[in-house]
Parts: C-alpha cells; structure tokens; sequence
C-alpha cells in the first residue's frame, strides 16, 4: 500500500494582470465660430446704430431751436432806401374783369334843360322827354323799363298802355328790311305781309321801316282792318308806329309804339316829340 503523500496539483503560476485602465473619451472636434459671431456683432452694430440715429432724429424734431437769435436791437432798421415799395394796382374795371364784356360808355349828354332825360345800358338809348303832355295835363309823364323795352306813359294810366320803344338783336350784315323778314315775316308770303321802308331818312344813319301789306283796290273798310296775316302788334295801323336802324350799330333795332297822341320832349314847346330825341349808343 503506497502511503505517499498524495501529491498535490501544480497551481499555475498567475501573473497578475495589470489593472485594466479606463478608457479616455474622445473629445469632439472643435468648430470654429469665428465667422459667425462676426456676423452676429455686426449686426448688433446695425441695429445700434438705427436706434441712435432714431432717438436723435426725434430730438431733433422735437427739440427747440437753440439758436441764439439776434435781438432787435442787433437787426438792420429798414429804411426807404431799401425797401421796394408795391406799384399800386390799376382799378379793375368792368370790361378788364371779362374779355368778353361789351359794356360801353354812358353816352356824355346834357341833361334835358326843359324836362327829364332817360337813359338806359341796356336799351343802348337816351332821350327827352316833358313833365306833362297837352293830351292829359292833369298826369305826370313817367318812364319804365323792363328787360328790351321802355315805356313812356301818363300816370293816369298804366306803362303797357302808353308808349314804347323795344329792342331787338341782328346780325350785323343784315340790313333793317333782312333783320325785320327774319324777325316777324318768316313762313309768311310777301304777298300778304312785307317790309316798307321809309324813303326819308331823319340822319344819314337812321333808317326807318313798317310791315305793310296789300290793301284792296275796292276796299270798303279803313286801311288798318286789312293784314291780318301780318304779326298784330307789329304791323300798320291807325296809330304812328315804325321800326329804326341805326347803321352806327348794326348789331340791333327798335321798335317804336306811339299810338294817336303826342308827349313832347320839352316842357315849354309841343314838339319836338320824345321819340325825335332818341340817341343810340
């Protein structure tokens, strides 16, 4: 019986390992920023800027002016050696304010020396005319005017049954004879009713005219009963009436109305009569 010691089993021979060190981490990559912080401070540097250059603009706007003015005592006095004084302004009359406007001079005449004198820028006329008339001496001649026409009547009546004198526009190259056709004869044959014109003539520029029309060779009626084709008022009749023309002014007429009496011009004397003064300007 082998009473050996058992032998005992080889241990290897460990070398103890070094310690296993920790891993180091790795570090990112650096970036570099340089640019743009650049970017960024610039444009701090704009915005900055604009806020200064805002706050200034409105205390420049709102701030007063610290100029020191100078005093009175440091200004020039103005003398007259100096100073342009203003031309005074020609007065604007009424034919400068419209170029257009036709507006004449009143005529420069007398006063009537023995009664009342009309005159009228609208009618263009002027005349004589007395106080009072021998066919009614208990009224006062008057005178009125509205728009063309101009009425001479007693009092003791009314203007529309008295007297008158009407105005009436033509073309310029139009003699009386055209102008009255034109007028009052249009459409109507120059058998029936036509323009007469007076051979005599009161100045070399007046020329007077009727509308006449045939009278019967066998008429048994007064001559005013016949033309009743022609305008009534306008027409030969038992009362004086004519239309006028003076060619000084061609561009108008008159009609005047007098009827079976008279009012003469002058308070002293029957004639002449008011219509035998009339004036056109």
């Amino acid at each position: 019986m082998n009473t050996s010691t058992p032998t005992q089993p080889v241990q290897p021979n460990v070398i103890p390992s070094e310690p296993m060190s920790t891993p180091t981490p790795v570090q990112p990559m650096k970036q570099n920023n340089t640019p743009f912080i650049f970017i960024i401070v610039i444009l701090v540097i704009i915005l900055l800027g604009m806020i200064v250059y805002t706050v200034l603009g409105q205390t420049n706007r709102t701030s007063p002016i610290t100029t020191a003015l100078p005093t009175l005592t440091e200004l020039p006095m103005p003398t007259t050696a100096n100073i342009a004084l203003p031309k005074e302004s020609p007065t604007v009359t009424q034919a400068q304010a419209s170029p257009t406007a036709t507006v004449k001079p009143l005529p420069t005449r007398a006063p009537n020396p023995d009664g009342n004198t009309f005159t009228s820028q609208t009618m263009g006329i002027s005349f004589y005319y007395a106080n009072k008339t021998p066919a009614d001496s208990t009224g006062t001649v008057k005178t009125s005017e509205s728009g063309t026409k101009a009425y001479v009547y007693i009092t003791s009546g009314n203007p529309e049954s008295g007297q008158s004198i009407e105005r009436f526009e033509k073309s310029p190259t139009d003699s009386l004879s055209q102008a009255i056709t034109k007028k009052f004869l249009s459409g109507i044959p120059v058998a029936d009713c036509f323009v007469k014109i007076n051979p005599t003539k009161p100045s070399p520029t007046v020329t007077k005219a009727t509308i006449g029309y045939p009278i019967p060779t066998n008429a048994d009626l007064p001559n005013w009963e016949y033309g009743e084709k022609c305008p009534a008022k306008y027409k030969e009749s038992n009362g004086m009436a004519y239309f006028f023309e003076d060619s000084t002014y061609p561009n108008r007429f008159y009609y005047v109305s007098i009827g079976q009496y008279g009012i003469p011009a002058y308070n002293s004397k029957e004639s002449p009569m008011w219509q035998d003064t009339i004036v056109v300007f």
